[in-house]
C-alpha cells in the first residue's frame, strides 16, 4: 500500500521550519499561515494547491498594512522567486514519497524531465 500523500499542512510546516531556521519567518507570512483553514491544509500537494498557497503568501507580504520587518522585506524581495521555489520543493517532496511512476502531476513532470534529458 502506498504512503498517503503529503498535504498542504506538510508543505506549510516545511516552509515555516526552513525560514524559521534561516532568515527568520516573516510576521506577514506567519499571519497568513495562521489563517489557513483546516480544509485547505488537508488538501494534497498539487500544482494548483501550491499556486493558491503562493498567491496567498504574495498577498500577505505585499498588501499588509503593518510596518515591514527585516523578514517581511526579505519576503517581499523573494516574491518573484516564490512560485518557482515552491513548486521545486513540492515536486521533490511528492517524488521523494511516491516516486517517478506515481499517478500525480509532479511525478509525471519529473519523469518526463528525467526521460527527456532536460533536467
Amino acid at each position: 500500500m502506498p504512503p498517503p500523500p503529503y498535504t498542504m499542512e506538510t508543505f506549510r510546516d516545511a516552509a515555516a521550519a526552513f525560514f524559521g531556521s534561516t532568515t527568520g519567518q516573516s510576521p506577514r507570512v506567519s499571519s497568513y499561515y495562521g489563517s489557513l483553514s483546516k480544509s485547505f491544509l488537508s488538501r494534497p500537494i498539487t500544482p494548483q494547491n501550491i499556486n493558491e498557497f503562493v498567491a496567498g503568501e504574495n498577498r500577505a507580504v505585499l498588501t499588509a498594512t503593518t510596518p515591514a520587518t527585516r523578514q517581511d522585506l526579505l519576503a517581499i524581495a523573494a516574491t518573484p522567486l516564490r512560485g518557482v521555489a515552491a513548486h521545486f520543493v513540492a515536486q521533490n517532496l511528492v517524488v521523494g514519497r511516491h516516486g517517478y511512476f506515481a499517478d500525480n502531476e509532479y511525478s509525471r513532470e519529473a519523469l518526463s524531465g528525467v526521460t527527456s534529458g532536460t533536467f
